[in-house]
């Protein structure tokens, strides 16, 4: 069972100037190519696949005046239980 919760909320420092604070925490399935070792040569599923945790805030800052509006933004995710998938390429090139 996945689920996420979010939050957030506004900080008016004055009446041109505001704080903005987001939350959120959520889980989600791993894709399914995710799930299999190498899905186009086997049918092998990776063990002890685990539900994908996302873990994100973002932090604003605003200023808003007649003519002029700006935004200061900081972002961050953190992804946790991801699967780790590794490929490779083989190329053949045969000259005559």
């Amino acid at each position: 069972m996945n689920y996420g919760v979010k939050a957030g909320g506004t900080y008016k420092l004055s009446g041109r100037h505001f704080v903005t604070v987001n939350a959120t925490y959520l889980t989600r399935k791993p894709e399914a190519t995710n799930m299999f070792i190498s899905q186009t040569v086997r049918n092998d599923v990776v063990s002890g696949i685990k539900a994908e945790e996302v873990i994100s805030a973002d932090v604003n800052y605003i200023i808003r005046y007649p003519g002029l509006k700006f935004r200061l933004t900081y972002y961050n995710t953190q992804i946790n239980n991801q699967t780790w998938l590794r490929g490779f390429i083989t190329i053949c090139i045969i000259t005559t």
